[in-house]
């Protein structure tokens, strides 16, 4: 026989000896795994820990899954760089839903560029459902979760008849699948069950599913984002809510108009504090922003007002979405606003902190008459929270996702968002992880950032960090002490040419930081920390008054003359710090009543400060008089300032006398003095006499002595 012959028989008994292998193999297999529709039977020992493992795998999958309703999607949002920082919640990825709480919800849209800035990147938190998104997935978090907390709820010790043990190096292996009804939990698990006469049965694969439709949850909560999103919703309702809170039936109204008719008054422009309207706005809000609903959901109702107009804006106040009834039936959709959510808030036209009708004049004979253009620009960033609940899954004890999202107006407006060119459109905008906040590809040096008290070098820990360039901007943690007792954060940073370190601590100033990042280059930088000095405010005023000069009445300043601030008078002071670049401002305000028991109080840090007071009178009448110019006369009408007539102030600045200057000395005193200028409100007695507020200023800069605030 040819050798070529002998190697074709080896072959062809090498192949039989394979089929003959996978015969048996089959037949091994067939006799373990029942057919479809044939049920595995177990030992009574396998059942009994079967049992134990699968309720275990559905108590450890609920919990995961409440936590990640709770918080956007995120059994851990910190772990995905979630971030709350609780006093700008419009300056952060995440809602901390109560003060000083470690509960933060999510944003799924929101400004990731900051809130002053001009070319503008919007982002999402949301997270994809099924695994193939990664690691930030629903399916993934969940598997993970039961993973690692499978073992709080396994107890193996309940077993007195035999005993459970798992096998060597054996781990939890769970896989999820959130179904189109119900979410399907499995695991690896192998264990091994040693019976009385050392019998050893084995059992691995564990299965349980979940009453409840997460995906429905989802799919509401993206078409209702995709329907806010795409109409400006709640930007629209915000500019509804300023111009129906802002009416006014010819007194001052509660906060500026958007839109009102310029009109010729002899009263002084309306002026508002910009905290003052920011605290009215927030209770604006959280009253009206729970009203929003979703047509057809759970809670849904017909709104009916008498008034056309405001059973208008009802109306506008109800989302339709493409869901037909039974769908939504039985979800409950709830909107919230909280008033301790700090909203950031811009309206012009204004000075500093002040906020005034934009005066103009016209020419009447001699008078000047004031027009008053009663139109105000507003920017208004806030987060509101949306929750969706009900009361069927989980066999009647019901479930809850909520989310967060950003209202954004910029000029009484929808400020329509930005994509970058990589990002997906299906709904909403979910934009990708940029390079610059992906720590893969931080390849500066390592970066220590000590976070240092101004005044004594001490290590003053928990400040946020945050690092800006350009229009990016990560947050990098808060800073804690280590071994040696410095507070710090050590990371590397991405490369960039000026770049910018801020940070944050609630009742401390925080001075920004300009940086350099190199390629491999270790630095250090020193973070500037200092608490704020609370300190009494004494409001004295020095005044001005009409005094016989031969046989004329004119108005002199009495330098030796001082009071203190009238029963009938009101103050607000606005202390507003310079900012060096980079900085972020700091505005002090204070308003005192004149029938105050107790003084007023003010926060000031070191530095230089502009420094505008406003003194107002109550009760002030100008008779109506004659004028008569040539040979034509004029009426001048009564002048009534019922609400309040501007009877004084002061400002410090580079028009006036200069900066007002703060030292660390200065701040250790308990008390500051503050001096106004105050006109004798009874010497108005002439339409002319109103010149003479326009001379505020010379009074000042010819007597600058006296108006210095001083520090006792």
């Amino acid at each position: 026989m040819k050798k070529g012959q002998i190697t074709i028989f080896v072959v062809i008994g090498f192949v039989l000896l394979i089929i003959v292998g996978i015969l048996i193999l089959i037949n091994k297999v067939s006799k373990e795994v029942p057919p479809p529709g044939e049920e595995i039977e177990y030992t009574f020992e396998e059942s009994k820990v079967k049992q134990h493992i699968e309720f275990c795998l559905a108590s450890i999958a609920e919990e995961g899954l409440r936590k990640l309703g709770d918080s956007g999607g995120y059994i851990h949002p910190e772990r995905y760089g979630f971030v709350a920082i609780g006093d700008m919640p419009t300056s952060s990825s995440a809602v901390a839903f109560s003060p000083e709480s470690d509960y933060v919800i999510p944003y799924w849209y929101y400004m990731k560029s900051s809130n002053k800035c001009l070319d503008c990147y919007f982002s999402s938190g949301q997270p994809p459902i099924e695994k193939t998104g990664g690691t930030r997935s629903v399916e993934y978090q969940l598997a993970d979760y039961i993973n690692n907390n499978l073992d709080k709820c396994v107890d193996f010790s309940q077993f007195k008849e035999f005993e459970v043990k798992e096998d060597d190096d054996s781990e939890v292996n769970s896989e999820v699948v959130v179904g189109e009804s119900r979410v399907v939990v499995s695991a690896e698990y192998p264990l091994k069950i040693i019976g009385e006469s050392n019998s050893v049965q084995r059992i691995s694969d564990f299965e349980t599913s979940l009453d409840l439709n997460l995906k429905k949850f989802f799919d509401i909560a993206d078409e209702v984002m995709s329907i806010v999103k795409r109409q400006g919703f709640f930007e629209q309702v915000t500019t509804e809510l300023i111009t129906i809170n802002s009416f006014s039936d010819g007194g001052k109204p509660s906060i500026p108009p958007i839109s009102g008719d310029s009109s010729i008054d002899f009263k002084v422009p309306h002026m508002w504090t910009i905290q003052e309207v920011k605290e009215k706005l927030k209770i604006i809000l959280a009253d009206n922003i729970p009203n929003i609903q979703i047509a057809g959901s759970r809670d849904s109702f017909i709104f009916t007002s008498d008034n056309p107009y405001f059973q208008s804006f009802y109306m506008n106040l109800v989302i339709g979405v493409d869901y037909s009834p039974e769908v939504l039936e039985d979800i409950e959709i709830n909107f919230l606003y909280m008033p301790w959510w700090d909203p950031y808030l811009r309206v012009t036209p204004g000075k500093g902190a002040l906020i005034m009708e934009s005066p103009d004049s016209i020419r009447l004979g001699f008078i000047d008459i004031m027009l008053l253009k009663n139109q105000f620009s507003y920017d208004v960033s806030y987060p509101v929270v949306v929750a969706l609940s009900d009361t069927e899954s989980f066999n009647g004890e019901g479930y809850s996702l909520k989310f967060a999202i950003e209202v954004n107006v910029r000029a009484n407006s929808y400020y329509e968002f930005r994509k970058e060119e990589d990002e997906e459109l299906e709904g909403i905008e979910f934009l990708r992880p940029s390079l610059f906040s992906d720590p893969a590809h931080w390849n500066s040096g390592e970066v220590t950032i000590n976070t240092v008290n101004l005044h004594d070098n001490s290590s003053i820990e928990d400040v946020s960090l945050t690092f800006t360039c350009g229009n990016e901007e990560i947050f990098l943690g808060n800073s804690l002490k280590d071994n040696l007792g410095v507070a710090n954060i050590k990371t590397k940073l991405p490369v960039c040419l000026g770049g910018l370190i801020s940070g944050f601590r609630h009742n401390y100033f925080v001075t920004s930081q300009g940086v350099d990042t190199l390629l491999d280059v270790d630095q250090v930088v020193n973070l500037h920390v200092e608490p704020k000095k609370t300190l009494n405010v004494l409001f004295k005023e020095k005044i001005v008054g009409k005094e016989i000069e031969g046989s004329n009445l004119v108005w002199k300043f009495r330098s030796s003359s001082e009071r203190d601030v009238g029963f009938d008078e009101r103050v607000v002071a606005i202390f507003t710090r310079v900012a060096q670049p980079g900085e972020d401002e700091f505005i002090s305000q204070v308003t005192f009543l004149g029938n105050q028991t107790e003084d007023p109080q003010i926060e000031l840090v070191t530095g230089s400060y502009t420094v505008e007071a406003f003194l107002f009178k109550s009760g002030v009448v100008i008779p109506e008089e004659e004028l008569c110019v040539d040979d034509e006369c004029y009426t001048i009408p009564e002048m009534n300032f019922n609400e309040s007539f501007y009877a004084g102030g002061l400002q410090l600045d580079n028009e006036t006398i200069g900066y007002f200057n703060v030292t660390f000395d200065d701040l250790q005193n308990d008390n500051i003095k503050v001096q106004l200028l105050a006109f004798e409100a009874s010497d108005f007695t002439s339409s002319t006499d109103l010149e003479q507020l326009d001379e505020i200023n010379n009074y000042i800069i010819n007597n600058e002595n006296y108006f210095w605030p001083q520090f006792e």
